[in-house]
């Protein structure tokens, strides 16, 4: 090995002498040095968000059967790309958070306050008194990292800790470029899937590589949102021309009463026939009259809505679309003594109608 060639770079008004070939030898040999972040992060700033859901749709042509599922997976956060200020050791020093590893955290633990966790709710006006269970990390099974941390803030005037389940929200396919911000799915998997409680997300944000207690950001809490149950609903042609509609999934536990006439009496399910002018948008779908009420009917496991459509003569002029729209809603009374007085909407899926060669309205496959 030769003697190794000095280089000079200006100073002020001196020269300084580095030895470039010994500082690439030990470079080579320790590694790339990794501070960890000396400042905390930056909170997530947290636009809104919604619960989303997986469809699924089958089609049986030999059966001339349609079915759609419709799964919950928990929320899309959308958010606002936080920036970290430039020199807080957090990275690459672009300063929009991209270069950081800074994860979208769901912070978790029963023993905090109220501002500093996720809580899980049951749903007041249909309940038993039970709470739900607590959430934890494994309830996240879509999370990239599950930690316990240290919090920054103090609870009760000592240390405290938080369970977290972390999600990576700041890369560019996650990107909305209509909304212009981000998005962050969060699978949540619920324990009991007959009951759909709400939910309030305590978010941070957290940089796995810091000193401690800076690993988290201050924590934001949004509103709670209740999570969609499962719904499967199948139609199928039968051989007198009318739709044989079934509505299935799990029911809430918390229904008061017991049996098919407590069920019953706490929803409701309506299968109407729409339709609208060729070419015309969403808004322009109107009744046209057929609107038929499912009978709720026990299962092995759970309860189904069913019934059979007859389907109206369609109107071939002017030219006109039709389609089958299936609505379930939870009828809610003050207490569980009265009568419903109010109803809100858990599901609603459409089935697209065709006119076949004879004039009449069919399933479309």
């Amino acid at each position: 090995m030769g003697t190794p060639a000095p280089i000079r770079v200006p100073r002020g008004t001196g020269l300084l002498e580095l030895n470039v070939t010994f500082a690439g030898l030990l470079l080579a040999g320790c590694g790339a040095w990794r501070l960890p972040g000396s400042r905390r992060p930056e909170p997530p700033d947290v636009s809104h968000l919604v619960p989303v859901v997986r469809r699924e749709t089958a089609v049986d042509r030999a059966r001339h059967r349609v079915t759609r599922t419709r799964r919950q997976s928990g929320f899309r956060v959308h958010l606002r790309r936080p920036r970290p200020p430039c020199g807080d050791g957090s990275g690459d020093g672009s300063g929009d958070g991209s270069g950081d590893g800074a994860l979208l955290a769901v912070v978790l633990g029963p023993g905090l306050p109220d501002d500093l966790a996720t809580r899980c709710a049951a749903d007041p006006v249909r309940t038993d008194g039970t709470p739900p269970p607590p959430l934890t990390p494994a309830n996240f099974p879509d999370a990239v990292r599950t930690a316990s941390v240290l919090l920054a803030e103090p609870v009760d005037g000592a240390p405290a800790s938080a369970a977290i389940a972390a999600f990576a929200p700041f890369s560019a396919p996650s990107f909305d470029p209509g909304l212009r911000l981000w998005a962050c799915d969060i699978g949540l998997l619920l324990p009991d899937p007959a009951r759909f409680p709400y939910v309030r997300l305590a978010l941070a944000r957290h940089r796995p590589y810091s000193l401690d207690p800076l690993h988290l950001s201050e924590v934001t809490t949004t509103g709670f949102l209740r999570l969609l149950p499962d719904r499967t609903i199948t139609a199928t042609m039968t051989a007198a021309g009318a739709i044989r509609l079934e509505l299935g999934g799990p029911v809430p536990s918390d229904v008061p009463g017991a049996g098919r006439t407590a069920v019953a009496a706490s929803r409701r399910v309506l299968a109407t026939v729409e339709r609208r002018a060729a070419g015309g948008g969403d808004l322009d779908w109107t009744g046209t009259g057929t609107v038929l009420e499912l009978t709720c009917v026990p299962t092995a496991r759970s309860f189904t809505w069913s019934g059979d459509l007859v389907l109206p003569v369609p109107q071939l002029l002017p030219p006109s679309e039709y389609r089958l729209l299936v609505e379930e809603y939870e009828l809610r009374a003050p207490d569980p003594a009265a009568a419903p007085a109010g109803r809100r909407p858990v599901h609603a899926d459409r089935f697209g109608l065709t006119v076949s060669r004879p004039g009449r309205l069919v399933l479309r496959e």
